[in-house]
């Protein structure tokens, strides 16, 4: 399986090596690493407390950099707004993941942000994230504020656990049950935002 995994991406990898340029191709090697460093034997990023939920979160952002880098797309401020808000909203989603597992993790000792800061702890620095990364998208050109709202949802769903102790975390995963429905909601807003956004700036 782990063949596979490595070799079946490799074509595609090829392809966007040739298309692209030097700069394209060294920030796809940096997403390319990021991906193999979190779990690969000898980085194990997923183990690191932190680093575990900002590498998590470079797996979603890296290739939204790439796809500019590749177009030539100007790194405007809107742009760094906008990576920023993506970046801290799925460092937010990585860290609320990893409260359901404290004590199984802690057992196995095996690290993560929620083994190091505990349950609520973490959820309350998930909860921090997603409001910040709602703020970030406030200060956006308009229609793309509207996105801002659909992080009160996440943080809805987060609040039940506000105090919740590392012995009851494992209850947590009635809420991430809910984040596959949230994702849902949170896709339809940002492609029917952002379809208006280019509609406007057109």
């Amino acid at each position: 399986m782990i063949l596979v995994s490595t070799v079946l991406p490799l074509p595609f990898v090829l392809v966007l090596i040739l298309w692209g340029s030097l700069e394209s191709t060294g920030v796809l090697a940096l997403s390319l690493f990021f991906v193999v460093a979190y779990s690969a034997k000898g980085f194990r990023f997923k183990e690191i407390p932190f680093v575990d939920s900002i590498t998590s979160s470079l797996h979603f952002v890296m290739p939204a950099i790439f796809a500019m880098v590749l177009v030539s797309a100007p790194l405007s401020g809107l742009a760094l707004t906008l990576l920023a808000s993506f970046f801290l909203w799925g460092m937010a989603s990585h860290a609320f993941g990893a409260v359901q597992d404290v004590v199984a993790d802690r057992e196995a000792g095996v690290g993560s942000i929620a083994t190091a800061i505990g349950a609520r702890g973490t959820v309350r620095f998930a909860v921090a994230l997603y409001a910040l990364s709602g703020v970030l998208l406030l200060l956006t050109p308009w229609p793309l504020p509207l996105i801002a709202p659909v992080a009160l949802l996440y943080i809805g769903a987060l609040v039940p656990w506000w105090s919740v102790s590392d012995a009851e975390a494992w209850r947590a995963n009635r809420s991430w049950k809910w984040f596959l429905a949230l994702n849902f909601v949170a896709g339809a807003v940002l492609m029917l935002v952002v379809f208006e956004w280019w509609r406007l700036a057109s």
